[in-house]
């Protein structure tokens, strides 16, 4: 409880959540605590609720949610998150909702979904994209991700020429437009 207090303190002075925390200096409403604390506590957070109100949903979208969260702390600190696209480099099993919904996608047979989804990378890719669909309610959301992501599916495909003698990263960049293209389709 001190790491959160000490988290939420930190915040005292942001031009971001600084007026919030003078709006509310002892006991703030829950999007404002939300606001407050980092992304990685929102999920311990996340994780919390779901055991305290024995949600199944809940908790299988923290380790979703957790995976995302891997992603984004890769993208926020530049990391090259397209280095390495062999198979064999996933740290835990892709969830089950998410090779349910793989499974649906016409032309991307078991053995592709085990084979792409066993590089942690592409794991994390198309777990975000998944749960970005189950978690995001808004329909002006989604549309803006459609769009965006028609645009990066496009592009990863415009020089594809360029990978012709590289087998992996074809296989790849191919598997994620196809999931793009199903998931998040014009």
């Amino acid at each position: 409880m001190d790491m959160i207090k000490r988290e939420i303190e930190r915040n005292k002075n942001s031009i971001y959540c600084g007026d919030l925390f003078k709006k509310y200096p002892e006991h703030f409403p829950m999007w404002v605590f939300l606001e407050m604390i980092p992304f990685g506590r929102m999920v311990s957070f996340y994780k919390f609720c779901g055991e305290r109100y024995h949600s199944d949903i809940m908790r299988d979208r923290h380790f979703l949610l957790k995976t995302c969260k891997e992603i984004r702390n890769a993208a926020a600190h530049s990391s090259c998150i397209l280095n390495e696209l062999r198979p064999g480099s996933k740290m835990y099993n892709s969830r089950y909702s998410v090779m349910k919904e793989l499974a649906k996608i016409e032309g991307i047979s078991k053995a592709v979904r085990t084979k792409r989804m066993s590089n942690a990378r592409v794991q994390q890719i198309v777990t975000l994209l998944y749960t970005h669909n189950q978690i995001v309610t808004s329909s002006g959301v989604h549309k803006e991700a459609r769009v965006l992501l028609q645009k990066f599916s496009e592009r990863m495909v415009k020089n594809i020429h360029y990978y012709e003698k590289n087998d992996l990263i074809m296989a790849n960049f191919c598997f994620l437009k196809m999931v793009i293209d199903s998931w998040y389709e014009a």
